[in-house]
């Protein structure tokens, strides 16, 4: 590949250049559609067995296609991990290179045998194949490339082995076409790839608070939905709310420069808390948040609350002065899969408002929390 197309490729973009594959439903239909009446019709003309059989293992080669398409379809949106996305590139491979193979070999014969009329359905089915591959596979270039080679060249070669030398420039032009389609490809690939790198950053920075560096809102979502939606039972997941009190004193004591810098190393310290796997965020003012997912026990969720309480309590160290704030958290467990952030947060919340009131510290949501709520309606 040139330098012009060469492209670096983060996991967040090679998932969505895959994810473009599953889109291809449509392409497929219609390639097939076409494949079989056309393959029918030549069939009929030339009462070749062989020709017969290329017929039928196309046509098996699509509806597995399908099928593979079929099967991963829930992955066209919401979280898809890049190991997922790897599994679903090569199973559409199989069957994408398949059917190439299977219909360059078809279509050179039925060339080769077929009559006029019969040549010239093949001609526009060869540059059909090229076209559709140039719609349905260009953002990944490894199948489609091959695909073009193994639907084109067969009929290429055997164009120029038939006695009728007219035909030599009809292989000659399909082949400059496909050669032609081949560099669009690329490009193509190179220019959609780095646009996607490019609203993949700008997204990040989007998901980004500010004035801390910590994950906003934004992040909560995305990250939520992706943990939410792993399909393990055994699987809890927690969230905290953290708050800073006493921050309008601190201000007026100190003065806004040093409180800003107070929530900056105060949101530093919550970064390095953050569990593998987790994340932590500024939900606004001096209100944050930490995701705590993978768990089995409530027992970790209560250890990990304990160890955050601990660890902001103890002195903020800015512009060389050591400064003390009380710290309230809440926090809400429960099954991972399925949970709703919505209920999850206003759990959480409920709960760091108790334990801001009460004095204590930490406070768990009580059982009317989003996991309870939800095995009530499973027993409904």
């Amino acid at each position: 590949m040139s330098d012009r197309v060469k492209v670096r490729l983060t996991d967040s973009t090679y998932v969505e250049l895959v994810r473009g594959i599953l889109s291809t439903v449509f392409l497929t239909v219609i390639a097939g559609a076409a494949f079989a009446l056309v393959g029918a019709a030549a069939v009929l003309d030339s009462r070749d067995p062989a020709l017969f059989l290329l017929w039928g293992g196309g046509l098996a080669m699509l509806v597995l296609r399908i099928v593979v398409l079929a099967a991963y379809r829930k992955h066209r949106t919401g979280p898809l991990a890049p190991r997922i996305a790897g599994r679903i590139e090569r199973h559409f491979a199989w069957s994408y290179l398949g059917f190439a193979a299977v219909f360059g070999a078809f279509m050179a014969r039925a060339f080769v045998l077929g009559s006029g009329d019969i040549r010239l359905l093949v001609v526009g089915m060869v540059f059909g194949h090229g076209a559709g591959v140039a719609a349905g596979a260009v953002l990944r270039p490894w199948i489609g490339l091959p695909a073009v080679l193994l639907g084109v060249v067969p009929t290429v070669i055997a164009a120029f082995f038939v006695e009728d030398h007219r035909l030599w420039g009809v292989g000659a032009l399909t082949l400059v076409y496909a050669g032609g389609g081949m560099a669009t490809m690329l490009r193509r690939y190179g220019a959609t790839a780095r646009q996607i790198s490019l609203e993949t950053i700008f997204s990040r920075v989007s998901a980004r608070d500010e004035q801390t560096g910590l994950a906003n809102q934004i992040a909560l979502v995305e990250r939520f939905e992706e943990l939410s939606s792993v399909r393990r039972s055994d699987l809890n997941i927690a969230l905290h709310v953290i708050q800073l009190d006493g921050f309008r004193e601190l201000n007026e004591h100190y003065g806004y420069i040093v409180g800003d810098e107070l929530l900056k190393v105060a949101s530093r310290r919550l970064g390095h808390l953050a569990p593998p796997g987790g994340l932590a965020v500024r939900l606004g003012g001096v209100s944050f948040a930490l995701v705590q997912a993978g768990l089995d026990s409530p027992d970790e969720a209560d250890a990990f609350a304990a160890e955050v309480h601990q660890a902001l309590s103890q002195p903020l160290n800015v512009s060389g002065e050591d400064v003390h704030v009380n710290v309230s958290i809440g926090y809400s467990f429960g099954p991972q899969e399925g949970a709703h952030l919505a209920t999850v947060l206003d759990d959480a919340c409920r709960a760091r408002d108790r334990a801001r009131l009460s004095g204590s510290g930490i406070a768990r949501s009580r059982p009317t929390d989003s996991a309870a709520k939800r095995r009530l309606a499973r027993s409904r």
